[in-house]
């Protein structure tokens, strides 16, 4: 587990971590990563019920030298400034989550499944984690119902 900053700005989430974390190494290794996002569980709901998302896609380092790395780097400390002692280590550094396929499920037998890459429907606009949760179920709820492919998830 590990902070992730979501962009406003239609860029894929980001991650700041250390190459000494066994994570890294794995991204290393392999760059294919997934993400886990529910609605907040609260009392008297069933937690079945909660409507949350599985997406999938690859990770990818950003290198420093790049025309846009000093923007997504203000961004991360804008969400983590207690990071900012990070960015003087040598060993860490930011990842992009370029997320491509999504399995939703918007409660009991409303399950689906996505193939595209939709990380520009990502929003920030509200503060929280709870809102950018709301906020990815709802805008992926809506690019679904849009989407000619969406298809009722196949269970096994």
């Amino acid at each position: 587990m590990c902070l992730m900053s979501l962009a406003n700005t239609g860029r894929a989430p980001t991650i700041h971590v250390s190459r000494l974390a066994l994570h890294t190494e794995h991204l290393l290794r392999d760059p294919r990563v997934g993400l886990y996002v529910s609605e907040p569980d609260r009392s008297g709901k069933n937690p079945l019920a909660l409507r949350r998302m599985n997406l999938q896609g690859e990770a990818a380092l950003l290198n420093a030298g790049a025309s846009d790395y000093a923007e997504v780097k203000e961004r991360y400390l804008a969400r983590f400034p207690q990071s900012a002692m990070m960015f003087g280590f040598a060993d860490f550094a930011l990842w992009e989550l370029r997320l491509q396929d999504a399995h939703l499920i918007l409660g009991f037998g409303q399950a689906y499944l996505c193939r595209r890459d939709y990380s520009s429907h990502l929003d920030t606009s509200e503060a929280g984690a709870e809102g950018v949760v709301s906020r990815m179920l709802k805008k992926s709820a809506s690019c679904y119902a849009e989407m000619a492919f969406l298809q009722p998830a196949v269970m096994a």
